[in-house]
């Protein structure tokens, strides 16, 4: 029929639903049907009775032709006004999603030990072997997932596809959607049969994403909402999560979330991966040390234990030592030593609950022999301990052989001197040589190396690797020697101390010969020209306390402990100070690390600052604004911070001058320490061969991780900053990262600069790490769903009976009016009453 009129029907679906109806039928709805049949009836009698009257030349039964004939072509032109169309629909089978969550955080790459029967005999049932086997085996929990979704070819996997679309996600704080995996189906009910090959489609390779257990945190409700978004738009059967169910996120509650796929109709079915037993576990969190400290001079390892529900009374650290190549790779081990460590706390208590602890334990080593050490606190694995690859830290020293070379002027032999210059002359990590400026001149001068003048040509000065001045007499010195030391702090990375004193100090900051030196401090001074000078050398009666700067505490001038607290606790306890000359600010860069007590003196700027660090190109400076330390000798036993403090003052000052010809700058991370996945922020101060702030449009930073991996970023300018340049960067792997940005020298060869930061394992992740089944099974419950165990997987796929979505799409009417034929039928007609109307001579 179709062909008939016209119609070209390849434009119909073969299994589309056929129905024919009229687009303009509209028109005969309410009074417009009954008045088009009347003009319809009334056309087609008008017509009837028009013909009748023709005259008489035409036979009867000819003008009842042309009658028919005419009510013929009024019935076609009413066809064509109601508008005759074919219309179809198709039906479209939606399969519906089955969406995999796969847990990959931290936690998930936890080796479980399967202490408790009950745990180990699903595990056992699921990959098969014997419980013996698991035991010995541990495997992580990401390792058994995969096992379990590979097992028999994927068959869970595949008898999941029977029932839906698949899409794979993995997630830990949140559901990763770029790591998506999507296996898809045919959905027509003839193709949704079983994948073995009896009937449907041919089965298809499934590749799982790698799964990483490197997230800093869970988070089960956001991972939860973020699947059902990503496939919003289509069906979903069901969700299955693989994971131990802890949820890290404190502020999101994952029944809110099953609430919200229950409202969509969407089943939970979560499988618990884990030991649910409560974990006994030790870590060695952390292993502190100075970075550099020297040949034949006794340091402080401190290892910090974490335990939980541990039942040994007692453990051995040791602590090993490995010396690291040119190339960086470790060497063999040499134990260093080995401690017992009662341990208090971190038992189960009696009702059951875990109760952690934290101690520490602290190694005095002495190193024999310079070079580069990796150092490391190891504690042996104890019986049924939850996880034992954290069980060690380790840290990483520079031990170094060269004495430091130290120049001690002072004005007059004040308690400072002489209490400094005896310390130092007793440390045989330093070679001091003294100038007091009040000695008699056939006197011999103190120190470990005797001088005979203050030291005022670039080859006397250039050999010391600091210059330590206490209230300095100005008459020795002129705008030659203050030349002199700009070029051996800028341009040689020497170090320099000026600590101010009520005798000279006014006069020495002032004096056209001397004020010079004020360029070289890392402190800014008011307008000391028009204070009065009684007020600078005048005593006072009252003591003010020292406040020690918190941010900065952890500097390597206030550091007596690697304890933050500690620090502060006796940095409370030093005696005040007296008299203080009055500096009125940091400059940029530098750090405050000891300001006045008294409020009276503080500023717009701030409190008062009386011990700044800072750095004059590579060279470092410190500005001390007092002479009243020796007061602190009082303090612990035998002298111990006071001789602590000043012994790492020193060794920061000569830190650059060691360094030189690597002290073309410094990095600087945001901290020491940092999580997997924090971002890092890399600030880099750099110098060109003339010492001059760096002024190159980027600078390469590479970071070399601790797989050996390096990798490289761009370095950008900071804005008003010369020499500074910034960038963030991620912290994706756990152990040292080392940072190096090379630059050229003086001869064409590269001059490196190089820091470190430490990547450890969120804490958050570590703290719970048994399988929480309650959790997953409330989830489940809520959603409608069903929680299982890992031996009851193959079940998941008969519980879900979503059915394939059938959705109507109406096609596109085809108007079975407007063709060519319709036209020629319409003119034929036409012409045929002409033509009989001209033959028998009608109007």
């Amino acid at each position: 029929m179709y062909k008939l009129l016209g119609i070209d029907a390849s434009k119909i679906p073969e299994d589309a639903e056929i129905t024919h109806t009229f687009t303009n039928l509209s028109m005969l709805e309410s009074w417009r049907g009954p008045l088009f049949f009347a003009v319809a009836a009334l056309a087609v009698f008008g017509v009837f009775w028009l013909y009748r009257r023709e005259i008489e030349t035409a036979p009867r039964r000819v003008r009842t032709f042309l009658g028919v004939v005419r009510c013929l072509v009024l019935i076609v032109l009413a066809l064509v006004l109601l508008g005759p169309a074919v219309s179809f629909t198709t039906k479209t089978y939606v399969r519906p999603y089955v969406l995999v969550l796969i847990d990959e955080s931290a936690s998930m790459g936890i080796s479980d030990r399967y202490i408790d029967d009950a745990a180990v005999q699903p595990v056992v049932a699921a990959v098969g072997g014997e419980v013996e086997d698991i035991r010995r085996d541990k495997p992580k929990r990401t390792v058994l997932i995969r096992k379990l979704l590979e097992k028999n070819d994927n068959k869970f996997l595949r008898d999941l596809l029977d029932r839906g679309d698949l899409m794979v996600m993995t997630f830990s704080d949140r559901a990763n959607a770029r790591e998506a995996t999507q296996f898809r189906k045919s959905a027509k009910p003839e193709k949704v049969e079983s994948l073995d090959g009896a009937s449907g489609s041919v089965a298809q390779p499934i590749d799982l994403p790698e799964l990483k257990s490197a997230g800093q945190g869970t988070n089960l409700a956001k991972a939860l909402r973020d699947a059902l978004k990503h496939a919003a738009g289509t069906p979903i059967a069901g969700v299955v999560i693989l994971s131990d169910g802890q949820h890290t996120a404190a502020h999101d509650d994952p029944l809110i979330a099953a609430q919200l796929a229950s409202d969509q109709k969407v089943p939970i079915f979560a499988v618990g991966v884990g030991d649910a037993s409560k974990p006994q576990n030790m870590t060695v969190a952390d292993l502190l040390a100075d970075q550099s400290v020297w040949r034949g001079d006794p340091f402080t390892l401190q290892a910090i234990i974490k335990h939980r529900g541990m039942k040994q009374s007692q453990v051995t650290v040791e602590l090993v030592a490995q010396e690291v190549t040119d190339q960086g790779e470790p060497g063999p081990e040499k134990t260093v030593d080995r401690k017992p460590l009662t341990l208090t706390g971190g038992a189960a208590s009696a009702d059951g609950d875990e109760v952690a602890g934290q101690q520490s334990i602290s190694f005095e080593h002495l190193p024999e022999k310079a070079g580069r050490y990796k150092y490391t606190a190891r504690i042996a694995a104890q019986p049924n301990e939850t996880r034992d690859d954290d069980n060690e830290s380790s840290a990483h020293v520079n031990v170094r052989s060269e004495q430091a070379r130290v120049l001690l002027v002072s004005g007059g032999p004040s308690w400072e001197y002489r209490f400094l210059q005896a310390l130092l002359r007793r440390d045989k990590t330093i070679n001091v040589s003294c100038w007091l400026q009040s000695m008699d001149v056939d006197m011999p001068q103190e120190g470990n190396t005797i001088i005979k003048r203050l030291p005022k040509s670039a080859e006397d000065l250039f050999k010391y690797d600091a210059v330590v001045m206490l209230d300095p007499d100005p008459l020795e010195f002129n705008e030659e020697w203050l030349a002199l030391m700009k070029t051996y702090l800028g341009e040689h990375g020497g170090g320099l101390l000026y600590m101010a004193g009520p005798k000279h100090a006014g006069r020495f900051l002032i004096s056209g010969r001397t004020r010079g030196v004020r360029q070289l401090l890392p402190v800014e001074f008011a307008n000391l020209a028009s204070m009065d000078v009684q007020s600078l050398i005048k005593s006072f009666a009252k003591q003010w306390p020292l406040r020690a700067v918190a941010a900065n505490l952890d500097h390597p001038i206030l550091g007596f402990t690697s304890d933050m607290r500690v620090n502060q606790a006796r940095w409370d306890k030093m005696p005040g100070v007296y008299w203080s000359f009055p500096a009125s600010q940091a400059i940029p860069a530098a750090r405050v690390l000891i300001e006045h007590g008294d409020p009276s003196l503080r500023s717009r700027d701030g409190r008062r600052p009386l011990v700044v660090a800072g750095q004059y190109g590579p060279g470092r400076t410190v500005y001390t604004g007092f002479d009243s330390t020796w007061r602190w000798r009082r303090v612990g036993k035998e002298n111990e911070y006071y001789n602590k403090y000043w012994i790492q003052t020193v060794r920061y000052l000569v830190d650059g001058r060691l360094m030189r010809g690597k002290r073309r700058g410094f990095i600087q991370s945001s901290g020491d320490a940092f999580f997997v996945g924090d971002n890092v922020k890399i600030t880099a101060t750099l110098y060109d061969q003339r010492y001059q702030p760096l002024s190159d449009p980027e600078v390469t930073l590479e970071v070399k991780q601790p797989d050996g991996r390096r990798r490289m970023f761009q370095l950008k300018p900071v804005k008003d900053k010369p020499g500074v340049y910034e960038e963030s960067i991620p912290a994706t792997q756990v152990g040292l990262n080392e940072l190096a940005i090379r630059l050229a020298g003086d001869d064409g060869s590269s001059v490196s600069i190089t820091s470190q930061f430490e990547v450890n394992v969120p804490d958050v992740e570590q703290r719970e790490t048994w399988l929480n089944r309650a959790l997953l099974e409330d989830m489940a419950e809520t959603s409608g769903g069903r929680y299982v165990d890992v031996n009851e997987m193959s079940a998941i796929a008969g519980l879900i009976t979503r059915q394939p979505e059938v959705r109507v799409r109406p096609g596109k009417p085809i108007e079975l009016w407007d063709t060519n034929r319709l036209l020629i039928l319409l003119v034929v007609l036409l012409t045929i009453e002409w033509a009989f109307r001209k033959k028998y001579k009608l109007m």
